[in-house]
């Protein structure tokens, strides 16, 4: 919860919400039907997901400007930008992250539309650690592992809808911090 995570991006910068507001009205509106609700409790929506919020949400103050180079501008467009961690930080049965794992990853069971998740720590053995900075902002530009395997499913949708268009030294200020 919720579904689209509107709380993570709070801490986006003032500029950059209004070029995404900008920009979003220059795409032409999609007719397509919204599926049907399932609920077993039709009113448990409007008063647990205010409930929810409460308790576990990620509300930031909002930035006036934001980083432009270094690892405070990969933690930006990390946190705020692309949530990286949404994806890949396991949650629990009620959808909350298990921030002691921010970036570890996560398995069939905890992970998003049922798929596993990498590890995307520092760690040596199982994440990241032993990829060069050129290895990542490689990977968020092309979807290219340093195997030459490429990625797959979710990422690398990811990465055909968005992340290809990066600045590389936004792909790069990512792989510093």
């Amino acid at each position: 919860l919720p579904v689209m995570p509107y709380e993570a991006y709070s801490g986006m910068a003032t500029d950059d919400v209004a070029a995404l507001i900008a920009y979003l009205r220059t795409l032409k509106p999609v007719k397509k039907a919204a599926p049907q609700m399932q609920s077993w409790l039709p009113l448990v929506r409007s008063v647990a997901v205010p409930l929810w919020l409460k308790i576990f949400g990620r509300f930031s103050r909002p930035l006036s400007r934001a980083p432009t180079t270094g690892v405070e501008r990969g933690r930006y467009l990390v946190e705020h930008v692309s949530l990286c961690g949404d994806c890949h930080t396991p949650r629990n049965a009620i959808g909350v992250p298990d921030r002691s794992l921010y970036l570890a990853g996560a398995d069939e069971k905890n992970g998003p539309l049922g798929a596993s998740v990498p590890n995307i720590t520092p760690d040596k053995e199982t994440g990241i650690g032993d990829w060069t900075r050129d290895d990542i902002a490689e990977l968020l530009l092309t979807g290219t592992k340093p195997g030459l395997d490429n990625v797959q499913g979710l990422m690398a949708e990811v990465i055909e809808h968005g992340f290809k268009r990066m600045a590389k030294e936004d792909a790069l200020a990512i792989a510093d911090y």
